[in-house]
């Protein structure tokens, strides 16, 4: 095989994989370090399970996480993978095709996805390395594929636009647990396959949701879990299509499954049920 053969098709395989509270992918922020709290676990598969290939990372705060959509039911199709060029973003609410390329959406022509993440610890017990990070927008069993450090000098472009999905004021309300700067970035969750087409470009909109959690339904929440789901909540993750419905929400995060109603503007919790192991 010759080198343009050989870039033709580049085979990638996991170095690791993720052990996160998110058990679906509804409610998973729809970008990293969004909500405060939410920490999670890489651990190493076999091959690279070696201590001497962490080395080093501790001394880095942050660290890039390249890994892939593996829910994407459109890559899983074979022998072609599906890809699409143009997505309805749903920063936008569903409702306007933008390029593929100018979005990060899952359906991509490499189904791959990367997140920069705080790095909590660096850990290695009973012979396996594992990586406690904070911030990443993964679902449990999300494969990783590669792990590099963040470093401010070069990653970090201050003078950097944000296109189609530049923040406006943050104009909802926050909870305890809540923080403006973190909930100014929420954004709407339309379906793309409902949404209808529009030539205008409406700007984003970002809200932070009211949460009412009452206090005797929070307290069968691990406290570990509890400043994340109220985060997870104060962004609204409901598709857009289910806004304007009375009917109950579910999120299943961790070991348990919330419960919650729409009503005069804000999200309550009203059934905290444990999931089965």
């Amino acid at each position: 095989m010759d080198r343009l053969d050989y870039m033709k098709l580049y085979e990638i395989r996991p170095v690791a994989h993720m052990r996160s509270a998110f058990r679906q992918k509804y409610g998973i922020p729809r970008q990293p370090r969004m909500v405060d709290g939410l920490r999670s676990e890489i651990v190493f598969d076999h091959e690279f399970n070696i201590p001497e290939a962490v080395r080093g990372l501790d001394k880095f705060s942050h660290i890039w996480l390249i890994w892939g959509f593996s829910e994407n039911r459109l890559n899983m199709r074979e022998p072609h993978p599906a890809w699409r060029p143009t997505v309805r973003p749903p920063r936008l609410g569903g409702s306007v095709r933008m390029g593929v390329f100018a979005t990060r959406s899952p359906y991509r022509p490499n189904s791959l996805g990367m997140s920069a993440v705080k790095l909590v610890e660096v850990r290695y017990e009973d012979g396996q390395v594992s990586l406690i990070v904070e911030g990443a927008d993964l679902l449990d069993g999300t494969p990783i594929y590669d792990i590099k450090p963040y470093l401010p000098y070069s990653d970090a472009i201050t003078e950097a636009t944000e296109g189609f999905v530049a923040r406006p004021e943050a104009s909802g309300k926050t909870e305890e647990f809540g923080e403006t700067g973190k909930c100014g970035k929420t954004e709407e969750h339309g379906d793309p396959e409902r949404a209808g087409e529009k030539d205008d470009i409406p700007g984003a909109q970002m809200t932070c949701v009211e949460v009412e959690f009452p206090d005797h339904l929070l307290a069968k929440v691990e406290e570990q879990y509890r400043k994340p789901i109220i985060g997870i909540l104060q962004l609204d993750p409901r598709d857009a299509y289910d806004r304007d419905s009375d009917k109950p929400s579910r999120l299943a995060f961790g070991n348990v499954d919330i419960e919650f109603i729409s009503r005069e503007g804000k999200l309550i919790v009203t059934a905290v049920r444990e999931l089965a192991e």
